[in-house]
């Protein structure tokens, strides 16, 4: 049985060369551990020895002992190849960072005693419908009465939103394993623990939603597995992608840099003067074009003549809707079931509902259109 993850299928959706090299090809790439993330890890193993100590052994241990146990994962784990990105921070300062979390959580829910621990970092897996599995990695699941509790910690300096929890596929699947392994449970809450901030923010989902989290998931899945296509998609994060160097949107990158003669350089380099020079032509031309309509205009011409040719000028008048009753029209659309009428022009838009429609809707058009105009400027060139 293929499983796949979250990540798995984000990847996918980020960029289809990255998952092929990741995930079909199973390229090796050596990738550095930032700080930001070791911090994570840590925080994340403190918070594991916490819950388990108190869950097995029916112990809650004191703010420094955990604080002790970050510590010492910290030291035991730390390497010098891990990367610090910001040069005004140090090694120290996101170790105490990470302490300075970890002591407002356990200020802020000790004892600890608020609902029962069912599990901690729990590794399952739920099995789709397509014969595929989809890996469940829960921080913590707790129970209190018929309500079980998704507990998810976040140590990011973003701060993530309701609608962002709402909309979370994996906090979706996580509470659609919920539901299906632990029947006694009616409800499911799904917490995201924002340590940074010292804050919740926690979710639910209807049985409909979880349905449709499940096929969506499913969809995804086969998308991946009939794509054809592993194009490179380039975006933001293609500088922090650990696949760059073996990227074909970065492998001539390398040959430029080291060489000044490089002949695509130079192609690039005349390419980019010649799109300023013809942004810059653009530009000239609307000002002459508009000297040429003020010309015209003062002389009372509709033509004005060179050497070169003839230019015409002509005017056109063109109804819009008006900005300030867009919603008003909207609305009353909406309202006779003809919303898609929003999509035609201002020109066409009475025409199109036909005679049927009501004499409110037909003035309230009239009230909605104004007319504007514009002005052509055509060259031909004289005949030889």
């Amino acid at each position: 049985m293929e499983v796949y993850s979250h990540s798995r299928i984000e990847t996918f959706k980020q960029c289809r060369y990255k998952y092929k090299l990741r995930y079909i090809d199973k390229v090796k790439v050596k990738v550095p551990t930032t700080v930001e993330a070791f911090m994570g890890s840590c925080v994340h193993s403190a918070l594991e020895w916490l819950y388990n100590t108190i869950k097995e052994f029916g112990r809650t241990p004191s703010k420094e002992e955990m604080l002790n146990r970050y510590i010492s994962e910290w030291n035991n784990n730390w390497s010098d190849d891990i990367l610090i990105v910001r040069k005004d921070t140090s090694r120290e300062d996101y170790q105490r960072k990470g302490e300075m979390l970890l002591a407002k959580y356990y200020e802020r829910y000790s004892p600890f005693n608020q609902r029962r621990i069912v599990e901690v970092e729990t590794k399952e897996r739920i099995r789709l419908s397509d014969e595929h599995g989809y890996h469940i990695r829960i921080d913590r699941l707790d129970v209190k009465g018929d309500t079980c509790y998704v507990c998810d910690y976040k140590t990011s300096s973003r701060l993530k939103t309701q609608e962002e929890a709402d909309k979370d596929m994996q906090l979706a699947m996580y509470a659609l394993w919920v539901k299906q392994h632990l029947g006694s449970c009616s409800r499911v809450k799904l917490v995201w623990y924002l340590l940074p901030f010292n804050r919740e923010v926690v979710s639910e989902r209807s049985d409909e939603e979880l349905e449709e989290a499940k096929r969506k998931t499913e969809e995804a899945i086969k998308m991946i597995e009939s794509a054809t296509d592993f194009s490179p998609n380039p975006s933001r994060l293609c500088d922090w992608c650990e696949y760059k160097e073996l990227c074909p949107l970065f492998s001539h990158k390398s040959e430029a840099d080291d060489n000044a003669d490089d002949e695509g350089s130079l192609l690039v380099e005349r390419y980019a003067e010649l799109i300023e020079k013809e942004s810059r032509t653009k530009k000239e031309i609307e000002e002459v074009k508009k000297k040429l309509i003020e010309f015209a205009a003062s002389k009372g011409i509709k033509a004005v003549y060179g050497e070169s040719g003839r230019v015409l000028i002509s005017k056109t008048d063109y109804p819009v809707i008006k900005e300030e009753l867009k919603e008003e029209l909207k609305r009353a659309l909406v309202q006779r079931g003809l919303i898609n009428a929003l999509d035609i022009s201002a020109r066409r838009l009475e025409t199109a509902l036909g005679d049927d429609a009501d004499k409110e809707l037909k003035e309230l058009i009239k009230r909605c259109i104004e007319i504007r105009e514009s002005r052509r400027v055509t060259f031909s060139k004289k005949r030889e």
